[in-house]
């Protein structure tokens, strides 16, 4: 994360003109990346993810974003289903179902990002993640 998003982070503010915090799409990213050589190395075909269409809003959880997302994983012959929770349609049924597999409901405070975002244009996301990639690719293969 440091190498791909964080020593890019001045660099991107003052190129996307302060306009966005695109950051969460490279920590995406990378999860993405890690999760398919996780899932290749383990014969894993599908992989699950948590995005909601209900937040489309944010930068990573766009169609943009998810389009780049599941050819990360066409790859390597995997297919991501997303958005997985559509279903969870009120607070109180997101915190059961997340309770019900052990996770607590406050896992995003542990990112310094969380919470903190300005909405995205397509071409600003599509923009970043041709930046990013090739710098995961460099880090990880």
């Amino acid at each position: 994360m440091n190498r791909v998003a964080m020593q890019e982070i001045e660099k991107d503010f003052v190129e996307y003109g302060f306009s966005t915090l695109l950051v969460c799409v490279a920590c995406k990213l990378i999860m993405a990346y890690i999760a398919s050589i996780y899932a290749k190395e383990t014969g894993i075909k599908f992989v699950l993810d948590g995005f909601a269409s209900r937040q489309k809003h944010f930068p990573e959880q766009t169609e943009t974003f998810i389009t780049a997302k599941n050819e990360i994983f066409a790859v390597d012959g995997l297919r991501c289903i997303s958005p997985l929770y559509d279903f969870l349609d009120d607070r109180e049924k997101i915190i059961t179902t997340l309770n019900g597999f052990g996770i607590g409901d406050k896992q995003e405070a542990s990112c310094m990002f969380a919470h903190s975002f300005s909405e995205a244009k397509r071409g600003e996301i599509q923009k970043y993640i041709g930046k990013t990639i090739p710098l995961i690719e460099r880090v990880l293969m």
